[in-house]
């Protein structure tokens, strides 16, 4: 498996996907709502993540709830023009590894944001279903 530059790892498949190359002159919301539509056509959206600061400008977090979702938006998508300028798309990390790495053992529900706590849920459930099967 290999690392790409925008920080998600290839070949690792998961609900959450990283989209860089945004035209970060358009308006947030604007943004959201267009993505939104863009990537609800290949599966249920469960959250666009988009941060107004310098560092996180031009990008986004988008999470489905079906992994399925994932590979064909990033099949479909990968370096459409969207606003003029050519997404990238790569798998990422879950939000919660992201933060705290691999040693969720360890933490404390108290040091977890409720992003983190929600995304964590929904990744144990996942794996419960599974397990049953």
């Amino acid at each position: 498996m290999m690392s790409n530059q925008a920080g998600g790892v290839e070949g690792e498949p998961n609900q959450t996907i990283y989209v860089n190359n945004l035209n970060d002159k358009i308006k947030a919301e604007e943004l959201k709502t267009s993505l939104y539509f863009l990537f609800s056509q290949f599966g249920e959206v469960v959250e666009i993540v988009i941060k107004n600061t310098n560092k996180m400008r031009g990008q986004a977090f988008v999470i489905f709830r079906d992994i399925n979702a994932t590979g064909y938006a990033i099949k479909a998508l990968q370096g459409f023009n969207f606003f003029e300028k050519p997404m990238v798309i790569v798998y990422k990390l879950p939000f919660f590894l992201t933060l705290f790495g691999r040693n969720l053992p360890m933490l404390r529900r108290s040091q977890m944001s409720s992003r983190a706590l929600m995304e964590l849920s929904f990744h144990v459930k996942e794996l419960r279903k599974e397990r049953q099967e």
